[in-house]
C-alpha cells in the first residue's frame, strides 16, 4: 500500500484545527451579527474549500462552496438583523 504524502499527512492534522475556527467563527457571528464576523467566517470557509480541494476531499470542498456561496449572498445584502 503506498503512503499518503508528507504534506496531505500535515494537512490532515490541521483539519480539527480548521474546524474548532469555523465552530468558533459561527459562534462570534450568532452573538455580534457584524459584518465583520460575517467576512471572517466568509474567509475561513473560502479557505477551507479550496485547501480540501486541493488535498482531494472534494465533498467537503463542495459543501464549503456551498456555504461560500450563501456567505457571499449574506454579504451583499449584509443586514445585522438576518
Amino acid at each position: 500500500m503506498p503512503s499518503e504524502h508528507p504534506l496531505l499527512n500535515e494537512y490532515k492534522k490541521t483539519i480539527p484545527e480548521k474546524l474548532n475556527l469555523i465552530s468558533h467563527l459561527i459562534g462570534t457571528l450568532t452573538d455580534q451579527k457584524t459584518e465583520e464576523s460575517l467576512k471572517a467566517l466568509h474567509e475561513a470557509l473560502h479557505t477551507l474549500c479550496g485547501n480540501s480541494g486541493t488535498y482531494g476531499f472534494i465533498k467537503a470542498s463542495n459543501l464549503c462552496r456551498s456555504l461560500d456561496n450563501e456567505l457571499k449572498d449574506q454579504l451583499k445584502n449584509f443586514s445585522p438583523f438576518f
